[in-house]
Formats: C-alpha cells, sequence, structure tokens
C-alpha cells in the first residue's frame, strides 16, 4: 500500500515534467500563432506576438510575451509593443490550486480612437457565440495572484466625433491574496487639456478578494479643480447592487466640467455635495445628503427605481436657504421680468392677442401623458430661509404625488407677503385615454383646486412685482378661499367646464392703484376717472368678492368695495368658455346729495375685445370688475352688515379683519 501512496505523486510528477518538456519542445512560433488565433477567434480583436518566452522546467514556471500588438476589427493600433509576464507556482498545481506569484505588464499604449466617420479601434469583429452554462453566466473569479504590476502603460483617446482628447499615465500594484497589499491603479495626465488624477483602491472585506464576494473601495479624484472622494463596499460587483458608497464632491468652479461638455452650465458653483449612495435591489439611494451651492443648501434622502414603470422617485427635500433669483438667474430665466432667453416675453403675447382679437385662454394642451407616465412615488418639500426681490414667498412645506392614476400638490403652509396659503391642487386622467386630434394624442384630465389665503399683503405682492411708486400702498391685505374643479386638456378647455366657488375679502388699499397700476392700461385709468373723478388715491375700507361658477360661467353674485365717500357693487358674470364678459358696478355715493350723479358701468365684449359704456359713452370701464373679482372679495355672510348712504363707518369693515384670518 505505501509503494502504491508513494508511486502515484511519483507519477504524476513524471507526467508533469514531461509535458513541460513537451510543450518546451514544441517551436514557441508555433505556439504564438496558436495563441494569436485562439484570442481572435474567441474576442474578435487580431492579436500579434513578436516574442514569445518559456521556462517551464521551473519551480516557478513563467511565460513572457513581448511587444504584443491588438488591432480592432474597424481600426488598428487599439494596444502597441505591450510586455506581459506571468510566473506561476509550480507545487499548488500538483493540489489542483493555481497560485500566479507574478503578473507584469508593461510599455503598453493603449489608444482609443474614432475617426469622423464612426470607425473606432475598440470594435471587433463577429465572433461565433456559445451556450453558457449557468456558471458561465456567473461573475468572473479573479485568479490568486500574490503580486500585479502595471508600469509604463499609456492611456489615449481621440476621438474626431466628439472632439474629446486624453492621455493618461496608467499604473497598477497590489496583490488578491494580501489585504496589506490591496489592488490600487493611479491614473494621472489630462482630459481636453485639463489636468485629471484618479487614485483606486480595491480591497476584499474576506482574505482573499473575489469579485463575486464583494469589494471595498476607496477612490479619490481630481479634475481641473474639482474634487471627489468615493469609500464604502459593493457586495455584488456584476450587477451593482448591496452598494454602501460614502461621496463627497467639491467643486471651486465648474470651468473643468464645462470644458469637458463643451457647454455652459447653471453657475452653481461653489458647489458641495456629500452624503451615502446605496444601491438595494434595483433602488439606487442617497441617503443623508448635503448639496450647498450659491444659489441654495438642500439635504435630505432619495430613492430612486428605474426597473419599475414608470420609474419610481420618493424624496425628502430640507431647503434651508434658497436665493430664488440667483437660482433663476442661473437657467437664464430673468427673475423681474420671468421670461427666459429664447422666449418671447408673456406681456407681448397676449398684447398681440389682443389686437389681433383671438381668444386669450391658452389653448395649446397639457403634457398630460407625459406627466401622468414620467414618474410615480411621492416628494416632500420642505424650504425655509426663501430670499428673492421678485418673489414675496418666504417658506413653503408641501408635498407632490404622483401615479399614472392621479398627481396632487398638497400645500400645507405658503409663507408669501406677510400671510400664508394653504391647499391642494389634483389631476386625474379622464376616462377612455387619449384622444386623436389630427396628428397627435391629447390626453384631457380632471383637475381640481382648493385653496386658502390668509392675511396676505398685496402691498408687497404690488412692491415685488415692480410696479410704480404709487403701487406701494395699492393693496390691503387679503383673505378668501377657492374651490374649483372641471376637465380638459388646455387652459382654455379647462376653464370653459369649470364648477365651484369662491370669495375674497380685503381691508385697505386705494382705487385707482388698484386699477391703474396693476392693469397698466388706459382702459382702467378712465374707469378710474368716473368713478372717482378728481382723485388720484381713494382709500378702499374694505371689499369683497363672492364668485361661483358652473360649467365655465363664473357668476359674480356679490361684489362690494367700500370707500369713505361711496360703496361700490358689483353683479354679472364672465363665460370662460366663449370669454364674453356681462359685468355692471354701480357707485353709490354715502352723501345722499350725489345720489343723483351716481352712473352704472357696464362691461360687454371679450376678454380681447371689450365693450365698456356709461349710459352709452366712455367705453373704457368694464374689465375693472374682472380685476375686482380678483384683488377684492369677502364672505356672503357679511352682506346684511352693509349700510348704504350716510357717511358713518360701515358696520361690516370692522368684521373683515378678524374675517382674513
Amino acid at each position: 500500500m505505501k509503494r502504491v501512496l508513494v508511486g502515484i505523486p511519483l507519477a504524476l510528477l513524471i507526467l508533469v515534467v514531461l509535458l513541460a518538456l513537451a510543450i518546451a519542445l514544441v517551436p514557441t512560433r508555433w505556439l504564438a500563432d496558436r495563441i494569436e488565433l485562439l484570442v481572435q477567434a474567441s474576442t474578435g480583436y487580431a492579436v500579434a506576438i513578436s516574442v514569445l518566452e518559456l521556462d517551464l522546467l521551473s519551480l516557478h514556471p513563467s511565460v513572457r510575451i513581448l511587444d504584443v500588438d491588438v488591432d480592432g476589427h474597424e481600426l488598428a493600433a487599439l494596444v502597441r509593443n505591450a510586455d506581459l509576464n506571468v510566473e506561476v507556482a509550480l507545487m499548488p498545481l500538483f493540489r489542483g490550486q493555481l497560485l500566479i506569484e507574478r503578473v507584469q505588464l508593461a510599455n503598453a499604449t493603449v489608444l482609443a480612437r474614432r475617426d469622423k466617420d464612426g470607425r473606432s479601434t475598440w470594435a471587433a469583429a463577429p465572433v461565433e457565440q456559445r451556450a453558457e452554462s449557468a456558471s458561465d453566466a456567473s461573475f468572473p473569479t479573479l485568479p490568486a495572484i500574490e503580486q500585479l504590476l502595471v508600469e509604463n502603460v499609456t492611456l489615449r483617446l481621440e476621438d474626431a466625433v466628439s472632439g474629446r482628447e486624453a492621455s493618461l499615465a496608467a499604473a497598477a500594484r497590489g496583490s488578491t491574496l494580501d489585504r496589506v497589499q490591496p489592488l490600487t491603479l493611479d491614473l494621472a495626465g489630462d482630459i481636453d487639456n485639463v489636468e485629471a488624477d484618479v487614485s483606486l483602491a480595491i480591497m476584499s472585506p474576506a482574505e482573499t478578494l473575489l469579485l463575486d464576494a464583494g469589494i471595498e473601495i476607496d477612490l479619490t479624484a481630481t479634475f481641473g479643480a474639482i474634487t471627489a472622494t468615493l469609500d464604502g463596499s459593493i457586495g455584488d460587483v456584476a450587477a451593482f447592487r448591496e452598494v454602501d458608497l460614502d461621496l463627497t464632491v467639491e467643486a471651486p468652479d465648474l470651468v473643468a466640467i464645462e470644458t469637458l461638455l463643451a457647454s455652459e452650465l447653471p453657475g452653481l458653483a461653489p458647489l458641495r455635495f456629500s452624503g451615502t449612495v446605496m444601491r438595494e435591489d434595483s433602488e439606487l439611494i442617497v441617503r443623508r445628503f448635503d448639496l450647498t451651492t450659491s444659489p441654495f443648501v438642500v439635504g435630505g434622502d432619495v430613492r430612486f427605481d428605474r426597473e419599475s414603470l414608470p420609474p419610481t422617485l420618493y424624496a425628502n427635500l430640507i431647503v434651508s436657504q434658497l436665493d430664488v433669483d440667483a437660482l433663476l438667474a442661473t437657467f437664464g430665466v430673468n427673475p423681474d421680468g420671468v421670461e427666459t432667453r429664447n422666449q418671447e416675453p408673456e406681456g407681448e403675447a397676449i398684447a398681440a392677442k389682443v389686437r389681433s382679437g383671438t381668444r386669450l385662454l391658452p389653448d395649446t394642451p397639457w403634457p398630460f401623458d407625459t406627466l401622468f407616465n414620467a414618474l410615480q412615488g411621492a416628494i416632500d418639500l420642505d424650504v425655509d430661509g426663501i430670499s428673492s426681490n421678485a418673489l414675496p414667498i418666504e417658506g413653503i412645506d408641501a408635498r407632490l404625488e404622483l401615479s399614472p392614476a392621479r398627481l396632487s400638490l398638497t400645500i400645507d403652509e405658503l409663507l408669501a407677503a406677510g400671510g400664508n396659503a394653504s391647499g391642494k391642487l389634483t389631476f386625474e386622467p379622464t376616462e377612455g385615454g387619449p384622444l386623436r386630434v389630427g396628428d397627435v394624442d391629447v390626453l384631457s384630465a380632471t383637475t381640481a383646486v382648493e385653496l386658502e389665503l390668509a392675511q396676505i399683503d398685496m402691498g408687497q405682492l404690488l412692491r415685488k412685482a415692480d410696479l410704480p411708486e404709487e403701487a406701494i400702498d395699492a393693496g390691503g391685505r387679503l383673505g378668501g378661499k377657492i374651490k374649483l374643479w372641471g376637465e380638459g386638456a388646455s387652459g382654455a378647455e379647462l376653464a370653459g367646464t369649470l364648477d365651484g366657488g369662491a370669495f375674497f375679502l380685503m381691508s385697505g388699499g386705494t382705487v385707482n392703484a388698484v386699477f391703474v397700476e396693476l392693469a397698466g392700461l388706459d382702459l382702467f385709468q378712465s374707469l378710474g376717472d368716473v368713478l372717482v373723478p378728481g382723485e388720484e388715491q381713494v382709500p378702499i375700507r374694505c371689499a369683497y368678492v363672492d364668485l361661483h361658477t358652473e360649467a365655465g360661467l363664473v357668476t359674480i353674485n356679490d361684489l362690494i368695495l367700500d370707500t369713505d365717500d361711496t360703496v361700490f357693487i358689483g353683479k354679472g358674470t364672465v363665460n370662460l368658455d366663449s370669454e364674453e364678459l356681462g359685468l355692471t358696478l354701480e357707485p353709490h355715493p354715502k352723501d345722499p346729495s350725489m345720489l343723483a350723479a351716481s352712473t352704472a358701468v357696464e362691461v360687454g365684449g371679450t376678454f380681447a375685445k371689450p365693450e365698456i359704456s356709461v349710459d352709452g359713452s366712455l367705453a373704457a370701464r368694464a374689465a375693472a370688475m374682472v380685476l375686482l373679482s380678483q384683488v377684492a372679495a369677502p364672505a356672503l355672510a357679511l352682506l346684511p352688515l352693509i349700510e348704504l348712504g350716510g357717511a358713518d363707518d360701515s358696520p361690516f369693515c370692522s368684521e373683515i379683519d378678524g374675517a382674513l384670518d
């Protein structure tokens, strides 16, 4: 039995030696040719080996392949002048183990080149595909390497299509067996003449580096003035899942990125980002992140799943600082005019419609189909510390919920102009799906809005609108409620179906400022001259309006505007479907001696071409009713408190301040 136990290993040793002798006696040129054919058949790349050296009769068998060139199928010179040296430990082979003592790659130039016709060095020739087993489909396991060394290797990019160029010196070293010697990769050079530097260390959580068992990485990169660090683990390298990485990015400027993209970026720099990037199943998660830019500071958590249909997004965002004007400016928007560089000013577009007499309400279909199917999920937004010269908003707490069946925006609190607002806006696709309109599928939606306003300072709103000095005292404090719902694919179509109602209350302000400064039209100046002749500004004691709408027909149940001398009462209708006006405003002087001179103002016509008359004269007085229905208003319950005649204070004005809350 002893002879058998001793004889079997001895026989195996003899077989290995004989095999090594047989291989050693084979001409190396013939072996090199066989290797070239094998590589080309399996990869589609043409390989040329100038020198093949074998040292197999040793305890450390080695293979040296010198001056290797690799050509792509479309263009040559993917790799030039590469030298490869591999040494294997002999004794572990007898135990069925492969231990590579040393791998050295040196003196290589790797050129990724693409010409203007799109042909590249990295394109491979088609190869015959073989059926893969379950084991073949798994991520390849790194061999056991005691020492890996890559030196004097240059990576170059020459892309005539994008105009990109890069030249990076690459070096690598380390071991897959020793955590003390992690695999490291260093790249240094330039990309589009911007200095770049990358340092990457790869370690295993176990003693041996097995990619299918997960890795730990530590990366530091600089690109121009931008610095980034990445530190953490990847559990499933093949699928990039079970990811837990801490990421930081600091960018004093974005010049390097702009150079790389060949385009101007929004002026967000200086920029700093820090957070934890995770991947759980198909979800990409950014946890506890902080993003600081020049216009805003935001933090929170984001979860995104692009594999769901539609993609899923959940976010909790806390904005501690927001400069609205700076943010708008970074995206090319004028904070004062709120219009982009490439967009026709809204006022000019409306003026053109007025001149032509066409409908003013927009009839362009909204992209509901895209909105309903773009994302699903929810976004919670809490914004404090808002600063803006153009918008009177101090803070907002809101939630946006998205699904293919419903979009809703809930505003828990909107701090604006010294007051606050709250409400909800919802969109639901109508039954039956999109309708074919010409060559376009148009989806309509059922829309509902509920809004409450409390203690809104209209003076602040007017000042933020950059109106003349006379407008500073134009507005009082506004409160009210809105509840409307309708159905349509555009603004005009929705307005023509609106049901619901609204009422508004206002205390303070002035008449002429409301008419003239808000509208900026001679039409309203004329109306002001008729209502309050000879007066520059007549103080408003209080005002309210009560509206009801059915199928797009807005009925002004009551509109009351109380000044020191006169109470104005308005009634009428506004047809949002046909854009027709039918309004009446009656002045009721508190001095009985002036009652005979009071004259009603009637408004007809359309939004684009109003027809206004005062006993057959002054065709310039009616659209003011529309304006009044927007800036003044109270509750129907207060109507019995109004008393006309006499110069004493109107009783209902004392009730307005409390009702505004």
